[in-house]
């Protein structure tokens, strides 16, 4: 959802009140009448606006949603028995995510539990792969392997930034 900030909004009033769109025609004071009022209208949705987040200096210890986080999974289609593989990818390092699967029976974790940590150290790659030991299966079985921001709730699919399905078949 965009939102509107505070900024933004003293960025608007301020150019409305600047002298030059005093003397301006008729359309562009318009056009600026109708920016005051979008932005009024947003605040009476009860989209107001919103303080900005401070801007950090420092690499992240974690990733929250300014930083993207991505998962693929490869093959994206397996027998099951065989092993599976995925790469998870972030835009910068310094930081430790969670990787989790919603059907740990049929995938096991590399580190022996579901949710595991994945760390990207500072000044390393960033992107990782892991594999994965797979169940034989006697249908076929989709399996979602998500990533999300570490310290959140990762058995909440809402706190998934990214995930990949991959299909088990017999």
């Amino acid at each position: 959802m965009n939102t509107v900030t505070d900024r933004q909004i003293a960025q608007t009033i301020s150019a409305a009140r600047s002298p030059r769109n005093l003397n301006a025609s008729r359309p562009a004071r318009r056009t600026v009448v109708t920016l005051l009022a979008a932005v009024i209208a947003l605040a009476a949705l009860g989209l107001a606006p919103r303080q900005a987040p401070a801007e950090s200096t420092s690499s992240p210890s974690s990733i929250g949603e300014s930083q993207p986080i991505n998962i693929v999974a490869n093959p994206s289609m397996a027998e099951g028995g065989n092993p599976i593989s995925s790469t998870v990818s972030v835009s910068s390092t310094g930081t430790t995510v969670q990787v989790g699967c919603d059907r740990p029976d049929l995938v096991a974790s590399p580190t022996g539990s579901w949710p595991y940590s994945d760390t990207f150290p500072t000044g390393g790659s960033t992107s990782q792969t892991q594999g994965y030991a797979t169940a034989a299966v006697s249908a076929n079985s989709a399996v979602h392997i998500y990533v999300c921001p570490s310290g959140v709730d990762s058995s909440n699919p809402a706190n998934w930034t990214s995930y990949t399905t991959v299909t088990l078949v017999p």
